[in-house]
């Protein structure tokens, strides 16, 4: 199973990659049983930030993760 976590974060590339995990996005944040709102080892300090083209996902104050 896939989070679309990742799929909606400004710092994803595609292909399980992004910014964060240049070698390749862990598989815990990856199937969504981690919320990359929070640091993760290796993260370089980059955490899930939702991509502005997906900004119409969100209704008021709920969070995605």
């Amino acid at each position: 199973m896939q989070s679309y976590q990742c799929l909606i974060c400004k710092h994803y590339i595609g292909v399980g990659y992004c910014a964060a995990f240049e070698e390749g996005i862990p598989a815990e944040i990856m199937t969504g049983k981690f919320d990359h709102h929070k640091a993760y080892e290796g993260d370089q300090g980059i955490r899930f930030e939702l991509d502005e083209a997906f900004g119409f996902m969100l209704d008021g104050d709920q969070e995605l993760g």
